[in-house]
């Protein structure tokens, strides 16, 4: 074989080791929605006004690809109304296990009195 081929079957090789771009980290766009999922089974379902907030999970955060599926669970502390955390948790091969701790809270709207003009109290 001249060196061509060898160079070609080399490169060939290692692009078929290589995992798939984006293929080896974990989506954090999944990681959110289950994050949501576990926290609306826990907190007063939202009005027309109102809706779940997750996170922020940062965007370039990369965990490795969980090999079986991410647990979910309700962190143990303190709760307050409207808010949890939710822990999120990865259980598999050495060096690929994670937890990672996802806010969740509910955010709305509400009708308010505003008033076109400035007040002025009136004394007697």
């Amino acid at each position: 074989m001249d060196r061509q081929n060898v160079a070609a079957l080399l490169l060939i090789a290692c692009l078929a080791a290589t995992p798939a771009l984006g293929g080896e980290f974990q989506d954090i766009a999944q990681l959110e929605a289950l994050a949501k999922s576990a926290a609306a089974a826990l907190l007063p379902s939202p009005t027309d006004r109102q809706r779940l907030q997750v996170g922020p999970i940062q965007p370039k955060l990369q965990l490795q690809r969980c090999a079986n599926a991410v647990q979910s669970g309700i962190a143990p502390g303190l709760r307050s109304p409207g808010r949890v955390l939710v822990e999120l948790r990865c259980e598999g091969r050495p060096g690929a296990t994670w937890h990672l701790y996802v806010p969740v809270r509910i955010v709305g709207t509400s009708a308010v009195v505003i008033a076109a003009h400035a007040l002025v109290s009136a004394r007697c």
